[in-house]
């Protein structure tokens, strides 16, 4: 399961080109990774696509004693 929250959106002024940004939420089983990702969007014929989506993992936590 794959979930995600904007954090942030924007668009260009000319309304063609955007970003979103914000955490995201992986679970597979037991295992449970969390990190941020940018999604830069386009428009074209009026809709919306992805042109760039990029998650990046945060550090593990450490290791408690």
């Amino acid at each position: 399961t794959l979930t995600w929250a904007p954090t942030r959106v924007e668009t260009s002024t000319e309304g063609t080109l955007g970003y979103t940004y914000g955490n995201y939420e992986s679970r597979k089983g037991n295992v449970v990774r969390r990190g941020m990702y940018v999604t830069v969007w386009r428009k074209v014929d009026g809709h919306w696509k992805v042109a760039l989506d990029l998650g990046s993992p945060l550090p593990p936590e450490p290791a408690k004693n």
